[in-house]
């Protein structure tokens, strides 16, 4: 079964756009921020081939510092606000809790 990537790449590359220019910020912003060059930036929000790694060092600043959804980001089908909602950050906090009695267990088994 071939899956088409190309409805997310594009979808992806439009939201990256969409993101920046809603938080005000300029293609060279990311310079100082990810080390990303304009012409990374640029690539990358006209669906254009880029590193895995670029990517999602650009898709996880706005994960990660603006709160948006990931499931947004990467999912075109999801039409619902980009940012976080409420059962994404309950998740995201049961992934922390669960980590941490992961990391409690293990401590007990040394």
């Amino acid at each position: 079964m071939a899956i088409d990537i190309q409805p997310y790449r594009s979808e992806l590359a439009h939201r990256l756009g969409q993101l920046r220019t809603q938080f005000g910020l300029s293609q060279r912003d990311f310079q100082d921020t990810l080390g990303l060059g304009q012409n990374i930036i640029f690539r990358a929000e006209k669906d254009l081939s880029m590193s895995i790694e670029a990517l999602l060092a650009l898709a996880l600043y706005y994960v990660q510092e603006h709160d948006i959804n990931p499931d947004w980001l990467f999912n075109p089908d999801n039409t619902d606000l980009p940012l976080l909602n409420s059962q994404a950050t309950k998740n995201r906090i049961k992934v922390k809790i669960w980590d941490r009695m992961e990391e409690m267990r293990v401590a007990e088994l040394v």
